[in-house]
């Protein structure tokens, strides 16, 4: 598939499902509640964030998700749209806007300025005793959903499934992003 096509098919990939970033990182009240927690004297524990700051964290970030996996279901994509034989146009534009998603919450969560990174100025502040376990999980599925995201990029799957690997990237990426989608919620 020439380069040109496959910017059309991510453009429309991201119509489809919608785009995860242009929302501040974190709401005002979060940014007033890490500005208090910073400004707070020191102690030798980090000062938790009052749990809503991470609950409207993760409902802003899990629309992205789920909109991605209702739309992966709507259009009744699975890894047998996918094979050395070919490809379901939609479902391969769909997998690919769904890369795009999981890239930029990597980006925005755990990249250097990402909102779960403690050593970013984003950064939401030290989670409640009760949703550090849950954070957690939801970093981990955020690197899962990453991890199947660049391999469906390097294997260079977007042009045309090539091999193997790209069917188990298809079949491994949306589970992916259905953990994630669970994670965040469990976090809401």
């Amino acid at each position: 598939m020439k380069r040109g096509a496959l910017a059309l098919l991510a453009v429309a990939g991201l119509a489809l499902t919608g785009c995860a970033g242009g929302q501040p990182a974190a709401s005002s009240a979060a940014q007033a509640s890490t500005t208090s927690a910073a400004a707070a004297p020191s102690s030798t524990a980090p000062t938790e964030v009052d749990p809503m700051v991470y609950q409207a964290w993760a409902k802003r970030e899990r629309a992205s998700i789920t909109k991605w996996v209702d739309s992966w279901e709507a259009n009744t994509c699975s890894a047998a749209n996918f094979s050395l034989n070919g490809e379901d146009p939609l479902c391969s534009a769909t997998l690919l806007s769904g890369t795009y998603v999981a890239l930029t919450l990597d980006t925005t969560a755990l990249g250097a300025k990402g909102t779960l990174t403690p050593s970013s100025t984003s950064y939401l502040g030290q989670p409640p005793a009760g949703q550090t376990i849950t954070v957690n999980e939801v970093t981990k599925a955020i690197k899962d959903a990453t991890k199947q995201a660049a391999r469906w990029d390097d294997l260079e799957c977007m042009d045309s499934v090539k091999n193997e690997g790209c069917v188990n990237v298809a079949l491994m990426f949306p589970s992916a992003m259905k953990k994630l989608d669970t994670a965040l919620s469990s976090l809401e």
